[in-house]
């Protein structure tokens, strides 16, 4: 007993160790370019790096239409991102502090925007990146007389998709990324989709709230209006459509609800927002694919964020093909583009007009959604 207390006291020390040394050694950070201590990193300064797992990676690399996810259903959690692994080679230190940021501005100390990680080997993994962003990152050495400072380094994450991991909830992904029109993206950080919540565990519950600061919760199955999430967070409950059919977009029975989960995302003041139904593939796919036609993504990316459902397990428990759950939104895509006069895009803004959408309440969903 008295062994295991004096480790965990000598534990201790060496964490507060750590800990006073890092106080006390800010401002102090010098870079030794010549005849000094170097820090050769790895990924090397510009490399571009995958933060998603073999199975989808390959999915958007080989994809070549819908239902390129055929053969999907029945699938494990395949979607879950993979972090990214920093290495270093230099002389031996107590401790090594790295810096990311899409900033070029990275301090010893941190600071805003500025992800900080302790290590006490030579790596580090770096979880739960924006896709297709360049960052920058930094390596200091701390020593018992000195801290030295790597150069900057920078990566590019590969620009398919960033799909996040929720203890206890299926499916999840950040809706941005995709280009859309005039040249801008759909925001990442801001937008959410997944299956239900109801498993979530404490830990899961601690990253909606504290890592993604999720504010609004949207229930498309015409749950509560009490979000188990937190009482802070508002929550939407409405009887949301799927596809075109009895239930339907072109169903009026579903119109109105359809409406007020749309107007949900005019209001700026309701982001960061998670939305899901049960298995996070059909409710949860049509409003995604009426946020991508108001933001203008093209319809291929539209049909290929669509399969990533079939990478996850609630999204495929109930057995059915990639090509039958594809065909449903390319019959949705089809009525659009045949509702009105004007292209897709423009047939869907008076979809949404003639359902009680405004036209100022969609311009502020572009404004809000759009980079």
């Amino acid at each position: 007993m008295r062994d295991r207390k004096r480790a965990a006291i000598k534990d201790v020390c060496v964490l507060l160790g750590a800990v006073f040394a890092i106080l006390g050694c800010f401002g102090c950070a010098r870079h030794v370019p010549e005849g000094g201590t170097l820090i050769q990193a790895e990924v090397r300064d510009g490399a571009e790096v995958p933060i998603l797992g073999e199975s989808l990676r390959s999915y958007f690399l080989n994809y070549n239409g819908p239902g390129s996810s055929a053969g999907r259903a029945g699938g494990g959690e395949e979607y879950k991102p993979v972090p990214v692994t920093l290495k270093w080679e230099c002389e031996d230190a107590l401790y090594y502090i790295v810096g990311v940021s899409l900033s070029k501005e990275i301090k010893i100390e941190g600071g805003e925007g500025v992800a900080t990680f302790v290590s006490f080997e030579k790596r580090v993994e770096v979880p739960d990146l924006f896709a297709g962003k360049t960052y920058y990152y930094k390596i200091y050495a701390v020593y018992a007389d000195r801290t030295v400072e790597s150069v900057l380094y920078s990566f590019t994450t590969e620009d398919f998709r960033r799909t996040i991991w929720i203890d206890g909830v299926s499916n999840t992904r950040d809706i941005g990324g995709f280009k859309a029109a005039g040249g801008k993206r759909v925001k990442q950080g801001i937008i959410y989709r997944g299956a239900a919540i109801e498993s979530i565990t404490r830990q899961g519950r601690v990253e909606f709230l504290e890592k993604y600061g999720i504010k609004t919760e949207i229930d498309l199955r015409n749950g509560t209006e009490v979000s188990i999430l937190s009482k802070k967070v508002k929550d939407v409950a409405v009887k949301a459509p799927l596809y075109i059919g009895d239930t339907g977009i072109n169903n009026p029975d579903y119109q109105e609800d359809f409406a007020k989960e749309i107007k949900v995302f005019a209001d700026p003041e309701n982001y960061p927002i998670y939305y899901h139904c049960q298995i996070g593939r059909d409710r949860t796919g049509t409003l995604t694919c009426f946020l991508f036609l108001i933001a203008g993504v093209s319809e291929e990316d539209i049909l290929k964020d669509y399969e990533v459902s079939h990478f996850s397990v609630y999204a495929t428990h109930d057995r059915t093909s990639a090509d039958a759950t594809t065909a449903n939104l390319k019959a949705m895509l089809e009525y659009l583009r045949n509702y009105g006069k004007g292209n897709i895009y423009k047939n869907t803004e008076t979809f949404l007009n003639d359902i009680g959408v405004t036209k100022e309440e969609i311009a502020a969903i572009r404004k809000n959604i759009l980079e």
